[in-house]
């Protein structure tokens, strides 16, 4: 029967320590207020910054195969569609409660399936929609189902606006982001070495203010907090493949002490090294 599916299949919100390759009974939109995720959609890896908002439909396979990133916040909910019990992308309808003309569901549909790739830089009205449905979706009172369609409907509008605004992904970047996206990806890959601002700054040929503007506009992260986060992920990779003790994991990947280190792991990972290594072992 048409009415028995619901608006909302699924909501929740908090940190997703593993994401098997999975689909959904619906068309799920996630909001990801911090953390930098590295998701699949049918085998095509998307890169998920923070503020972000992504999306997939019921028939599409979507997951991750690397590990848990440290220090991330999502909230995130499935919408019910019609006719999306199978895997075939060509029929199917929004649930009839939120009221779209067939003009209007036409665009949804359009601009949705036609999208290149899933993520998008939310806008600020999805970075407060999203978690106010979740918190709506939790309430008991009589105004609860009428708030849920409407924020709804609003989360739909709201992700087509998204998605029509994003520039052509196949732009030139400008000389300016491309220094600041090269000396991102050193940090990475060498994120044991001592950085600071002025090196990382002059790395980029920027002014220490205006490169920290660019990596917080690209990362969501400042300059310290992302190099911490490349500094996690490489003692997760080590604590997960090596038998080196803790504290030489420490050192290596560029903290000063293993007191330093345990504090900083613990603050992303929400856990001890000593525990992530155990869990990892079993």
């Amino acid at each position: 029967m048409q009415n028995s599916i619901p608006l909302i299949a699924h909501w929740g919100h908090g940190t997703i320590p593993q994401l098997p390759l999975h689909r959904n009974p619906g068309l799920e939109i996630v909001y990801v207020s911090q953390g930098h995720l590295r998701w699949e959609v049918e085998g095509r890896v998307e890169d998920i910054f923070p503020q972000s908002v992504f999306f997939t439909f019921p028939w599409e396979e979507h997951g991750s195969r690397d590990e848990y990133e440290p220090g991330h916040h999502c909230y995130w909910v499935v919408l019910g569609l019609h006719g999306a019990g199978g895997i075939s992308p060509k029929k199917y309808a929004l649930h009839p409660a939120l009221g779209f003309s067939k003009s209007e569901t036409a665009r949804i549909r359009r601009v949705l399936t036609g999208a290149s790739h899933r993520s998008f830089r939310s806008s600020r009205e999805v970075a407060w929609i999203v978690p106010e449905l979740v918190n709506e979706c939790r309430r008991a009172d009589s105004f609860a189902q009428p708030a849920v369609q409407s924020l709804t409907r609003l989360l739909l509008v709201e992700l087509i606006r998204c998605i029509e605004s994003e520039k052509p992904s196949g732009k030139v970047l400008s000389g300016v982001e491309t220094r600041v996206r090269a000396c991102i990806q050193a940090i990475g890959e060498r994120s044991g070495e001592t950085w600071t601002l002025e090196g990382m700054s002059r790395l980029s040929g920027l002014s220490r203010t205006r490169f920290a503007e660019m990596l917080k506009k690209i990362t969501g992260d400042t300059p310290l907090v992302y190099l911490r986060r490349m500094r996690v992920r490489r003692a997760q990779e080590l604590l997960r493949g090596t038998n080196r003790s803790i504290t030489e994991i420490a050192l290596e990947t560029g903290f000063a002490s293993s007191q330093h280190f345990a504090r900083i792991f613990k603050h992303f990972c929400q856990q001890p090294a000593s525990r992530y290594r155990e869990l990892h072992r079993q």
